[in-house]
């Protein structure tokens, strides 16, 4: 959402993991306030997010990935 107004920018990001190896997709989002200072450059950033999602989105990564290193290996 741009507001021309104030120059600000608001967007909301997706945070995506690489591939943990079983091509499962990890990604938890968060919103980000950008604010315009002028000649082609920014004042402020602010990321808003729940941390819990992230943790949680990590958590499930890392098994991913630790299951997929046991598959291989064994």
């Amino acid at each position: 959402m741009i507001d021309e107004d104030r120059g600000w920018i608001t967007c909301q990001v997706g945070n995506r993991m690489t591939d943990p190896g079983d091509g499962s997709l990890h990604q938890a989002y968060n919103f980000t306030l950008l604010k315009y200072a002028g000649n082609g450059t920014w004042s402020y950033e602010e990321d808003i997010y729940d941390p819990k999602h992230f943790e949680a989105m990590i958590t499930g990564w890392m098994a991913a990935k630790h299951a997929n290193a046991a598959k291989k290996a064994g």
